[in-house]
């Protein structure tokens, strides 16, 4: 695969840092990933606290202006690498409830992928549970 450094990791630490701030158990993380029509979808979800509409704004105002607030510093770094990189109809795409969670589509050309589409199976989608308390 031909994927940009720092794709996940930006995402990932969103959800335990912002997502899980006020949980202390039953927190889940499901990285997931599905070619469809030649995109490719990485699907990073979590059941954390969700955002709040002007959160989304802010977000997704941030190509045109500097983003405001440490939640979507992050993501727009990374949506603004992934413009760059592959054009701008390629990026993230972000559903979120406040108080349920957040589901981040991170979408891809396919030529983003140097493998059989066949890897891109249902039974391949992984799901990681994580704890804030780690004597779990």
């Amino acid at each position: 695969m031909n994927l940009p450094v720092f794709l996940f990791q930006p995402l990932v630490e969103n959800s335990v840092e912002h997502g899980f701030s006020n949980k202390e158990n039953e927190c889940y993380i499901s990285i997931s990933c599905q070619l469809e029509n030649e995109l490719l979808h990485f699907l990073v979800a979590d059941n954390g606290s969700g955002m709040s509409q002007e959160q989304l704004k802010t977000f997704q105002c941030s190509g045109k202006t500097s983003p405001k607030g440490h939640h979507s510093i992050g993501l727009a770094n990374v949506n603004q690498r992934l413009h760059s990189y592959y054009g701008e109809e390629y990026g993230l795409l972000v559903e979120s409830i406040p108080g349920e969670g957040t589901i981040i589509d991170i979408v891809l050309p396919s030529s983003a992928i140097n493998i059989e589409p066949s890897f891109f199976q249902p039974e391949l989608s992984k799901t990681i549970s994580l704890s804030q308390n780690p004597s779990q």
